[in-house]
């Protein structure tokens, strides 16, 4: 996994890309609800994003709840 500042980026879920609602109600991510790429709506705030080192690809993101 690769860590930037804060700044802005894009990315390109695919089907393999694993979409996760980060809920403050758990801090170890252990429930957090599975989403489809239909879910990523302008406005969300992301807490994180997994990029494989490797190939690039977004292996995983994880939005706050509104």
């Amino acid at each position: 996994m690769s860590s930037y500042a804060a700044g802005s980026m894009s990315f390109v879920p695919t089907e393999d890309t694993e979409i996760k609602a980060k809920d403050s109600d758990n801090s170890d991510g252990s429930d957090d609800p599975i989403l489809t790429p239909a879910d990523l709506q302008p406005g969300l705030v992301v807490a994180g994003v997994d990029v494989d080192d490797d190939t690039g690809t977004l292996d995983e993101i994880k939005i706050y709840l509104p």
